[in-house]
């Protein structure tokens, strides 16, 4: 996704053509959004199956896990705007910007690890924590900087990301409902089972109500939704 970007923007970048450009940024922030917030929060529901079935038992592996899925959304987010801003040829903010975001994770990163140590929260966490902050102040910079000078606006993003609330919160539900009604030791055969039929459910939930509301459509074209309806047959 980031790599088919750039031509497309630099296309309309060089035309001058920044509505083309920002349509072409908000168009690929929505998408990245309605694949990888889905999914990083069924891994963070089931990062204990998850981290078992690839790697075995382990105290700490599944947590850190569970919090680094959720800081990978904003890693998504903004490899889309380094890349459209390097079509566009803004080196200078992708590396000031980019700068900016490590040194304010670096000076979070002690004192959240000494904070979250005084209150009780496992130290480790606030390495996550600072991480999905610095690269936050990296995302707020850069969209502050291209609604400044290109006059950039961002409400079909906000848009999506409002209509995926709702089908992520039923997504996980059912997950969360079947963790309290079964309980089972975890073990290569019982995490293989459980990702299976959580992360198949909790996908249908989310792709049926994401594509009653249109945002599948928006986001990938109906046009593509359609064409895939009709191979699985399940829509003439």
């Amino acid at each position: 996704l980031t790599t088919n970007i750039i031509p497309h923007v630099t296309s309309n970048f060089i035309k001058k053509d920044y509505k083309g450009v920002n349509y072409r940024v908000n168009q690929a922030m929505s998408t990245i959004l309605i694949i990888t917030v889905p999914m990083s929060l069924l891994l963070l529901m089931l990062s204990n199956e998850g981290y078992y079935l690839f790697y075995g038992a382990s105290n700490y592996g599944s947590l850190i896990l569970k919090f680094s899925a959720i800081s990978h959304t904003f890693l998504g987010i903004w490899t889309v705007l380094s890349s459209s801003l390097q079509g566009m040829q803004k080196f200078k903010i992708i590396y000031r910007n980019s700068f900016i975001g490590i040194i304010t994770n670096a000076a979070l990163d002690l004192p959240l690890i000494l904070l979250f140590n005084k209150i009780g929260i496992s130290p480790y966490i606030a390495t996550v924590v600072a991480t999905s902050i610095g690269y936050s102040t990296s995302i707020i910079l850069t969209l502050i900087y291209l609604k400044k000078t290109m006059k950039f606006e961002y409400q079909k993003t906000i848009e999506i990301l409002k209509k995926i609330i709702l089908p992520c919160i039923c997504m996980i539900l059912p997950i969360i409902v079947g963790k309290q009604l079964f309980t089972y030791n975890v073990s290569t055969l019982t995490s293989f089972i459980s990702l299976a039929i959580y992360g198949s459910i909790g996908m249908i939930i989310y792709l049926f109500m994401t594509y009653k509301n249109n945002s599948l459509q928006e986001v990938l074209g109906e046009d593509l939704i359609n064409n895939v309806l009709k191979k699985l047959h399940l829509k003439k």
